[in-house]
């Protein structure tokens, strides 16, 4: 998402309200059979306001089995959970098309562990946000009555294309001073089932000529890793008034916007993992990865599947420093057959999340242009595929190395 212009009274209200962590009495209604339910509840108020997420933290981490027994948090109907471990951070949505089982046997296939569930989202109002902030304030962690789930160690992986290190070193030694920015990419978007799409974002940091690294982002900004699915516009009834900011979110025609494109932008379930040199995986848990979720201002044509790091300073560092990180993302599989794709990774401002500590970063990050321009070193951005190549997705597969810099080159899924 690019930056949203969330700083009116309304947000900054809003802001507030979700800068406490609310810890609620869990109602846990046993095991379900079905997991899907439709909470996510992410499209704006009919005042035009956005919703705004709370992250309840549990005492102690456990099972996604376990989890989703939680159903409400003092009185909330629960939306998703935060997953977080030594090997993978994501979320898991109760309302995405992805079953608990199709999520679990694709993290074992990939890592070889399990995910530790350490809250639950709930999605409220922002006037609501505000009150229990009043009412409540700070309250302690919930305490779920459910074992603790410590999860095995993943496995080791092998890294991304270190053969690509030498290679890119020749060619880009006079592309850039140093940047943030990944050299390499590979994206892989396809249909998992009729019902889910399966994104696989692999990037890597090579340390070549020009230096490159998340470690040399600038102080107070993260960065997005953004892939967009363009759709035409659906009519309006007859005799539609023309009104500001007609066709841009959330006033479009039809409340099923989000699911315009091939791909939905509902949140969706993901995970995500780093890892070094010959694939030595590292904890990624500093590195606030983040699942974007707020879209209000988009185009209505435009849906946007986002997840963001908002401390790249932090990235660890093996011993010949080839940084890598794989996201794995399953949204819901949308109304288009197909969608014209483009995407980037930029620069966020990240005042907002160090103003409101407690604040999920989905809804901090990129709140505010409060630091003005991005300083560099780098640019503010880097190309992963231009929208006017007219490639659809899914399937499409493709690579992108030299900083964006060469032509990307597409493959078989």
């Amino acid at each position: 998402m690019r930056y949203r212009e969330l700083v009116s009274t309304a947000f900054k209200a809003g802001a507030i309200g979700a800068v406490v962590l609310l810890s609620m009495t869990a109602t846990s209604e046993g095991a379900v059979a079905d997991t899907r339910s439709d909470v996510r509840g992410t499209n704006a108020s009919d005042d035009g306001s956005r919703p705004v997420r709370i992250l309840t933290p549990f005492d102690h981490s456990i099972s996604l089995e376990d989890a989703t027994s939680i159903r409400s948090v003092r009185g909330r109907e629960v939306a998703g959970y935060s997953i977080s471990s030594a090997s993978i951070v994501g979320d898991f949505w109760l309302g995405s098309t992805m079953s608990v089982e199709e999520y679990l046997e694709s993290i074992e296939k990939t890592v070889g562990t399990q995910p530790e569930v350490v809250g639950a989202y709930t999605v409220v109002t922002q006037e609501e946000s505000s009150r229990l902030l009043s009412e409540r304030g700070a309250e302690a962690p919930l305490v779920t009555g459910l074992p603790e789930f410590r999860a095995p160690l993943g496995r080791a992986l092998q890294a991304t294309s270190l053969e690509k290190a030498s290679e890119i070193s020749m060619a880009a030694a006079d592309a850039a001073p140093d940047t943030w920015a990944p050299d390499f990419a590979n994206i892989q978007i396809y249909d998992l089932t009729t019902t889910t799409v399966q994104i696989v974002e692999s990037y890597g940091w090579f340390q070549t000529d020009p230096y490159n690294s998340p470690n040399v982002m600038a102080d107070h900004w993260g960065m997005e890793f953004q892939l967009d699915f363009y759709t035409a516009p659906r009519a309006w009834p007859p005799g539609t008034p023309s009104f500001p900011n007609k066709d841009q979110r959330p006033n479009c025609a039809g409340d099923d916007y989000k699911d315009w494109a091939s791909v939905s932008n509902e949140p969706f379930d993901w995970y995500a993992l780093v890892y070094v040199d010959e694939g030595t995986l590292f904890t990624p848990t500093n590195l606030g990865l983040y699942g974007d979720y707020n879209d209000l201002f988009d185009e209505c044509t435009r849906s946007s599947v986002t997840v963001g790091m908002a401390n790249p300073q932090v990235f660890p560092c093996g011993v010949n420093c080839y940084q890598n990180m794989d996201l794995y993302l399953f949204p819901d599989r949308g109304q288009d057959d197909a969608s014209t794709t483009g995407g980037l990774i930029q620069v966020v401002d990240r005042y907002m999340c160090e103003q409101a500590t407690t604040m999920p970063l989905t809804d901090c990050m990129g709140a505010t242009q409060y630091w003005g321009d991005y300083p560099g070193p780098g640019e503010p951005s880097r190309a992963l595929l231009n929208p006017d190549r007219g490639w659809q997705a899914p399937d499409l597969c493709w690579m992108t190395e030299n900083f964006g810099n060469w032509d990307p080159f597409r493959f078989s899924c």
